[in-house]
């Protein structure tokens, strides 16, 4: 478990203490005693978790009864409370070793999410309270966490709760204009799904005031971080002069944009407007309409 262990501090050992302890280490050897019961627990625990994952410690701490708290104790020894989402992530999707264990991933994420204020935790308390996974159905609660995660910086969080309110998933009553505020929020802070969800409430005016203007700037936003599905949508405000002065040729370079990252109506945009990309498009361009085409007769 070298990932969980990587940032303990090595307990401080006394200089003499092998020494003064070697008759002890003989004697109990020699008596087939546990050679690890001469060991501070400190150091025990440190020898045990540095090479097993927690599968194998939840095995060991079967063993003796000193050991019947190893998996929490490796757990909560780790810097930073990572060892703690570690087993709790582990004992949810029942990695690492163990077998999934909902009710006690739950308890850690409630420490985690309640004391030490870890955002993905918080995220996936929620999933559990939407999803009834370890703990009783509470969409409310769910929700609750939800935005807790996203006010402490978690962007996916802040994403999943617009998709909540816009579709009502979870028996979530649908609310847009919910929606488009945490879309919003995990847009300004730099989430491309989230500007073009945005963007798609500004165009529909869905939440909030509609303004071609404002859903334009982020469909921008959200093609040129990434957000391949955006192309194809500013390439269309030029083309049909939404808030913008009609161009065929603008437009095109957006749907070469997107045509290129796999968008198959940015693809269709080209070909209709095939004419005008044969003059505003770099040589060969409609290598990428063959390629699309190819793909789709597989």
């Amino acid at each position: 478990m070298s990932n969980i262990t990587k940032k303990t501090v090595l307990p401080n050992i006394p200089p003499l203490y092998f020494h003064e302890r070697e008759t002890a280490v003989s004697s109990s050897i020699d008596k087939k005693e546990n050679a690890f019961s001469v060991l501070p627990s400190e150091l025990e625990a440190l020898t045990l978790t540095s090479f097993m994952d927690w599968g194998d410690l939840a095995k060991l701490s079967t063993v003796q009864k000193s050991w019947s708290g190893l998996v929490e104790d490796s757990a909560s020894n780790t810097s930073a409370s990572e060892g703690e989402w570690e087993l709790a992530s582990s004992l949810l999707d029942g990695t690492n070793g163990l077998l999934p264990h909902s009710v006690r991933a739950v308890r850690l994420l409630k420490v985690l999410s309640k004391k030490e204020r870890h955002a993905p935790a918080m995220s996936r308390l929620a999933r559990c309270y939407l999803t009834g996974d370890g703990v009783k159905k509470e969409a409310e609660v769910g929700l609750r966490w939800l935005s807790e995660a996203s006010l402490t910086g978690d962007l996916e969080s802040a994403h999943e709760l617009g998709c909540i309110y816009e579709r009502g998933h979870h028996a979530v009553d649908i609310d847009v204009n919910q929606a488009a505020k945490w879309f919003l929020h995990a847009a300004e802070q730099g989430l491309p799904k989230s500007m073009a969800e945005y963007a798609l409430c500004r165009e529909l005016g869905c939440g909030v005031v509609q303004d071609d203007t404002e859903a334009l700037k982020y469909y921008v936003l959200a093609a040129e971080a990434g957000h391949v599905e955006s192309n194809f949508s500013v390439g269309e405000y030029y083309e049909a002069a939404k808030g913008v002065p009609q161009s065929d040729s603008e437009a095109c370079l957006w749907y070469y944009r997107g045509a290129l990252g796999g968008d198959e109506d940015a693809v269709t945009a080209l070909r209709r407007l095939e004419d005008i990309a044969r003059i505003v498009l770099p040589p060969r361009w409609g290598r990428v309409l063959e390629v699309r085409s190819a793909g789709n007769a597989h």
